[in-house]
């Protein structure tokens, strides 16, 4: 729909273009690469050389893949261990023991003993 419109437009006396449209044609003269022939021998035989077969992978053995595998897995979890002990290491230093913190927490802690003591006591 859209394509005659602007075919009507292109020949439209009143309306010319300055560039008339040309329609788009397909250049009979290229092939695609698989239907074009071989240029010479050499490149014919190069290409019979080249087998379409996949090569060969060689595998890591058992042993391999244990090994690197548990080397990954110990670096991983001593990188774990070392991050948990430094993160509670600086949790301890600068959050518990702030004074302010340490003041609620024994308020807190003689408020559940007296708790404690009426639940004992009924």
């Amino acid at each position: 729909m859209l394509t005659m419109r602007i075919i009507r437009m292109a020949y439209h006396p009143i309306l010319r273009p300055i560039h008339p449209i040309k329609p788009l044609t397909i250049n009979p003269y290229k092939q695609s690469l698989r239907t074009m022939p071989y240029v010479n021998q050499r490149h014919a035989s190069d290409s019979k050389k080249h087998s379409t077969k996949p090569p060969e992978i060689k595998l890591p053995s058992r042993e391999q893949l244990e090994k690197y595998f548990f080397r990954a897995t110990v670096v991983v979890w001593d990188t774990s261990v070392y991050l948990y002990s430094v993160t509670a290491r600086l949790f301890d230093q600068y959050v518990l023991r702030q004074p302010v913190l340490q003041q609620y927490w024994a308020v807190f802690k003689k408020k559940m003993d007296q708790a404690r003591q009426e639940m004992r006591s009924k």
